[in-house]
């Protein structure tokens, strides 16, 4: 009875290992335009970025990638979260169904939080 329980287990254990691989993530951060709740969200492979609609400037900054963490410093812009107490924001990131999906480590800035974490920051389909 215990050989058929452990069997069972390998068995559907290797059937969702299975499931998972067909949606792991893609590991490479994407650099360029995204949309963020509707606003353009232009990202750098240089690390700067900003937040904007036309001539508008909601958010201008700098970001910083180390493997899945990215650190975001505000900087300018008329939603900007300014000053030390509000700086850096941190969180983990992941890119799946064409998203990108941030996950909070760290961040004082409650407007930012709300916009990263509310949905994610959509890309354009990749070219088949």
């Amino acid at each position: 009875m215990k050989f058929r329980i452990v069997l069972i287990a390998l068995f559907c254990t290797f059937i969702s290992g299975n499931a998972i691989a067909k949606t792991l993530p893609d590991n490479t951060f994407p650099y360029g335009l995204l949309e963020l709740r509707g606003y353009a969200m232009e990202m750098n492979k240089d690390g700067k970025f900003r937040i904007y609609s036309g001539d508008t400037i909601f958010v201008k900054g700098s970001f910083k990638i180390e493997g899945n963490k990215m650190t975001v410093f505000d900087s300018s812009g008329l939603y900007a979260c300014r000053g030390k107490r509000m700086n850096p924001g941190i969180y983990y990131w992941t890119v799946h169904d064409h998203g990108l999906y941030l996950m909070l480590v760290k961040d004082n800035c409650g407007a930012r939080r709300t916009a990263f974490l509310e949905a994610p920051l959509t890309m354009s389909p990749k070219p088949e």
